[in-house]
């Protein structure tokens, strides 16, 4: 009776063990994202990453503000051996500040890299998110996509995967207007969603 007890408690740290978790590795490059101003803060789990932003934002008048403004984080995340499907969601929130005349464009696309799949790097390009001032709102947007890593090699040994948020833009388009924001504050990324 006592060794099914101490088995059934084994089982469930084995599975986890075999997971695909984030290296807690943030790089970020763009005037949007100097490093000094992306903080990180990584789940227990080591399976959910939420990174706040201190300065991505666009303005307008410009100058002195800035109409267009990038960033660009690179995640790093580690797969065990065989076969691993991952289901990132990256969930983007910020908040519009347009006036009339004025359009602002959230544009985003996600690589990963490297991986065996086919291709060998996907890319992933979602629809700009479109903003038509006057408004002013916050945003949440969830951008789901899926990729695979078939991995073999010595025992004990991982291999690590990047998951881009490449080139993230915040845009602003004046039609006539002249005064706006747009900011994004925060960025998630969960990678809770495995096969």
């Amino acid at each position: 009776m006592k060794l099914l007890a101490i088995t059934a408690l084994l089982l469930p740290t084995t599975t986890l063990a075999q997971r695909v978790k984030f290296t807690r590795e943030v790089f970020s490059s763009g005037p949007g994202c100097p490093p000094a101003s992306v903080r990180p803060v990584f789940s227990n789990n080591n399976e959910t990453v939420t990174i706040t932003f201190d300065n991505f934002r666009a303005s307008l008048p410009s100058p002195p503000g800035i109409r267009e403004i990038a960033c660009s984080l690179d995640i790093r995340v580690t797969h065990p051996q065989g076969r691993s499907t991952v289901n990132p969601i990256a969930t983007l929130i910020g908040d519009v500040n347009l006036g009339a005349g004025v359009t602002g464009l959230v544009r985003r696309n996600y690589v990963v890299s490297p991986t065996t799949a086919k291709p060998p790097t996907g890319e992933i390009n979602p629809p700009p998110l479109t903003f038509t001032g006057p408004v002013v709102t916050g945003f949440i947007e969830d951008d789901r996509f899926s990729y695979t890593e078939n991995f073999t090699a010595g025992p004990g040994q991982n291999r690590t995967v990047s998951i881009k948020l490449n080139d993230a833009t915040l845009q602003l388009q004046q039609n006539g207007g002249n005064e706006g924001s747009l900011r994004q504050v925060v960025y998630i990324l969960d990678i809770r969603s495995q096969s």
